[in-house]
Parts: C-alpha cells; structure tokens; sequence
C-alpha cells in the first residue's frame, strides 16, 4: 500500500559549489561512504545531485519520519536506484532520479509492508 509520495529537483551547480566551499566536511554530513566512493568514479556533481535530491524525496516521502541526510543510502543495483535505511526496516522506498547537466530530479514512493 502506498503511503507517501515525494519530489525533488536541484540544480547541480548548486551541490558543486557547496562542495567546494565545504569538502568533505559536506560529503560526511550528506552521504554515507559508499555513496561517495560510488560518486566520485561517477561525474561526481550530476551523481551527488541525484542522490540529494532522492534523499529529499525521501524524507518528503515519509512525511519527515527520517530527519538526517545521511541516514539514507542511495545506492546502485541492477534495477535502479536502491534505497537503504538501516534504522526502518518496516516499509520499502522506490526512487528513480534523473539528471542533465544543470538539474537532478528525484522521486520517492513509500510503501508500507505491514
């Protein structure tokens, strides 16, 4: 059953100038390390755009049950986007992002499986 939907977009010179302004500290307060070794084999800006946008939508998704960034794993797989939240194991979330060169887009759907 479905039990929230959520939409981002944002601009992805956005993302490239915090995270120049920021480094790294940026990248550990967002993303979780896999998704920054995943990232930076990547274009780095377009992907970690992505995947601030999924992790938006996310939380919009979930009504703000998730509060933290970073407690959100976006992660490759031979399906799309796979999404990982330790911390919630009672409900599964399908996101599918999409990006050019200046916008990524995201979308998230909660289901809940109990």
């Amino acid at each position: 059953m479905i039990s929230g939907i959520g939409i981002d977009i944002i601009e992805v010179d956005r993302i490239k100038n915090i995270y120049k302004r920021y480094g790294n500290h940026f990248l550990e307060k967002v993303y979780t390390k896999r998704e920054i070794e995943y990232c930076m084999k990547k274009n780095i800006y377009e992907c970690l755009s992505g995947r601030f946008s999924a992790k938006e939508a996310v939380i919009k998704a979930t009504g703000g049950r998730i509060r933290f960034l970073n407690e959100i794993e976006i992660l490759p797989s031979s399906h799309g986007p796979y999404v990982n939240i330790p911390s919630e194991e009672k409900f599964k979330i399908t996101v599918s992002i999409s990006h050019i060169r200046e916008c990524a887009i995201a979308v998230a759907v909660w289901e809940n499986m109990i």
